[in-house]
């Protein structure tokens, strides 16, 4: 059942705040592109067709990505990796301090590895393996066949191990 715009809101928010929050740095700018892409995806709500929670991610997805984009064509954006997703992949347990400063060490590694990247296979990483979409949610946010994502995150993930046996 089509969840409400209410419950769309609600049940979204996150995801799109974060998503977005990735890209813009500004936490003003941040806000802007979310009620942006909330006022776009509420104005054409009645039209979508419903079909699944997971279709209606992926949409909301591709019209922030659409705005943050139409945005940055006047400047380009900056990749960094958020502090947050920083510390998720610190263990905050490790049993000693060295363990932990060797993580700290492979978080900054990756963290310029992905930088090296461009924007295109940042982004595919990202949502793949940071956002948890699947493919089946990763090809509608790209608008191409599954077949097609499953190459392009291979491709990137090459470019990935590449730039990290370099190192």
């Amino acid at each position: 059942m089509k969840p409400t715009k209410e419950e769309l809101v609600k049940s979204y928010i996150n995801l799109v705040y974060y998503y977005a929050k990735r890209w813009v740095h500004n936490r003003d700018d941040v806000d802007d592109m979310v009620q942006d892409t909330y006022t776009k995806a509420l104005m054409k709500y009645d039209s979508f067709v419903y079909a699944s929670d997971n279709q209606l991610k992926s949409w909301l997805l591709i019209i922030c990505r659409n705005t943050i984009f139409d945005v940055h064509k006047l400047k380009k954006p900056t990749l960094t990796f958020d502090t947050e997703m920083e510390a998720t992949h610190i263990d905050s347990k490790a049993e000693s301090w060295l363990d932990e400063e060797i993580k700290r060490e492979d978080v900054e590694i990756l963290k310029n590895m992905l930088m090296t990247l461009g924007n295109h296979d940042y982004e595919i990483i990202r949502l793949r393996y940071f956002d948890d979409l699947s493919f089946d949610e990763f090809a509608s946010v790209f608008n191409v066949p599954e077949a097609t994502a499953k190459m392009r995150c291979y491709r990137a993930l090459k470019k990935l191990r590449k730039e990290l046996s370099k190192v």
